[in-house]
C-alpha cells in the first residue's frame, strides 16, 4: 500500500539466559495532502463569503475550520455566523465590518491514524458600506408641480448615486428624461408631475468607489394631490361706462372641495380682488361688477381654483373688460316758453368716440 511501509527490527531479548529473536513491525500513518489552499475572500461589508480549499488523503479525511480574530486561533461552531465548520468550505454570512482582518485555517486530519496538516491563512477583506447620513422622505406635490427627494452619504474614497423607482413592479434604475432629472446625484428632481405618479416609492442605491459596496437608503413615497378641472373658462366682456357686467367659472375636483378666488390685471400683474366698490362674489364661480369705470377698460380678470385636498391652485384663462364709454354732453337742454299753439324747441350737444 502506497505511503505504507514496513521495515523490522532484530532485536534481541535475553530471557533466562536464552538468546530469542523477535521480528517487530512499525506502521506509519499517511498525512493528508493539501491540493488547493484556501483564500482570503474581498467582500462588502455584511456581504456573505465561503473560504474553500481541496485535501485529500488515503482512507479518508475530515476537517475542521479555525478563526483568530485577533487573540489566536480558535475552532469553529456553526453559528448565524458560519456554516459547514467541518467541511472543506466554510461560509460566512452577513459578515460585519468588525470581522475585517479575520485569520481563517482549516486543520484536516486524516480517518486512518489521525494525522493532521493545517492549511495555509486566509485572510477576509471587508471592505465598508457607505454611512447615509440623510435619507429620502416622502414629498407632497400637486399634480404639474415640482419636487425632490434627497439623501446624504458618505465613505472613503468617494460614492456614486443611483435613483431608483418602484411603480408597483419593484424597483429599477431611473434615466435623466420625462419628469426625471439628476438621477445619478444625491438629489433626484422631479418636474412636471401628473397623477400616474402618485403612490410610487423612490430609493436611492449608494455605491462606494472603493470596492462597489451598494447600501440602499430607505424608500419615500410620492404622493400627488389633483388640481380642480375648469369645464368653464371665464369669457371677454364688454359693458357700458357706468354699466354692469360678469365674469363667471364652473370648476370640478375627484375628491373634497374647491374654492374660488378672482384676481385682477390693472396692466401690474394679477392681484386678489375683494368685495367692495364695483367687486361682489369675489370668492365666488361668478365675479359682479356694476358700476364699471371707464379707467377699468383693458383690466383683465381671472380665477384662482383651490382645491381643499392639498391645497392645489390652477388658474383658469384670462378674460379682458372692454368698456364702452358714455357720449359726452357739452350743452344741455334749456327751458323754453311758448305760448299756446305756437312752435318751441330745446337743442342738446353731445359727442363721443366713433
Amino acid at each position: 500500500m502506497k505511503n505504507l511501509f514496513v521495515f523490522s527490527l532484530i532485536a534481541f531479548f535475553l530471557v533466562q539466559g536464552t538468546n530469542v529473536n523477535a521480528q517487530l513491525t512499525a506502521v506509519m500513518n499517511p498525512l493528508p495532502t493539501i491540493n488547493t489552499e484556501p483564500v482570503g475572500p474581498t467582500i462588502c461589508e455584511n456581504g456573505d463569503a465561503v473560504i474553500s480549499l481541496d485535501a485529500t488523503c488515503v482512507g479518508g479525511i475530515t476537517t475542521l475550520w479555525y478563526v483568530d480574530n485577533g487573540s489566536g486561533m480558535v475552532a469553529i461552531t456553526d453559528n448565524a455566523t458560519y456554516s459547514g465548520s467541518t467541511t472543506d468550505s466554510l461560509t460566512i454570512t452577513a459578515a460585519g465590518i468588525s470581522m475585517a482582518g479575520y485569520n481563517y485555517q482549516c486543520v484536516v486530519t486524516s480517518v486512518t491514524g489521525g494525522c493532521d496538516i493545517a492549511s495555509a491563512i486566509a485572510t477576509l477583506t471587508i471592505n465598508p458600506l457607505a454611512s447615509i447620513s440623510l435619507q429620502p422622505v416622502d414629498a407632497t406635490v400637486c399634480e404639474a408641480g415640482n419636487t425632490s427627494f434627497t439623501t446624504t452619504a458618505t465613505a472613503v474614497g468617494g460614492v456614486t448615486y443611483q435613483w431608483q423607482v418602484d411603480d408597483g413592479s419593484g424597483f429599477s434604475n431611473l434615466a435623466n428624461g420625462g419628469f426625471y432629472s439628476n438621477v445619478t446625484t444625491n438629489t433626484l428632481t422631479l418636474t412636471g408631475v401628473d397623477m400616474t405618479l402618485d403612490n410610487y416609492d423612490y430609493r436611492c442605491v449608494v455605491t462606494t468607489t472603493i470596492g462597489s459596496c451598494s447600501i440602499n437608503t430607505v424608500s419615500a413615497e410620492l404622493i400627488v394631490d389633483p388640481l380642480a378641472t375648469i369645464s368653464t373658462q371665464p369669457t371677454a366682456a364688454t359693458t357700458c361706462e357706468t354699466g354692469n357686467t360678469s365674469f363667471t367659472a364652473a370648476a370640478s375636483v375627484p375628491a373634497g372641495s374647491l374654492s374660488y378666488q378672482w384676481q385682477v390685471d390693472n396692466g401690474g400683474g394679477f392681484a386678489n380682488i375683494t368685495d367692495g366698490g364695483v367687486y361682489s362674489g369675489a370668492t365666488t364661480a361668478t365675479l359682479n361688477i356694476t358700476g364699471a369705470t371707464l379707467v377699468m377698460n383693458g383690466y383683465d380678470y381671472r380665477v384662482v381654483v383651490t382645491t381643499s385636498v392639498g391645497t392645489c391652485a390652477l388658474n383658469s384663462s384670462s378674460a379682458t373688460l372692454t368698456i364702452n364709454p358714455l357720449a359726452t354732453i357739452t350743452v344741455q337742454p334749456v327751458a323754453d316758453t311758448a305760448c299756446d299753439g305756437a312752435n318751441a324747441s330745446f337743442d342738446v350737444t353731445a359727442s363721443a368716440v366713433g
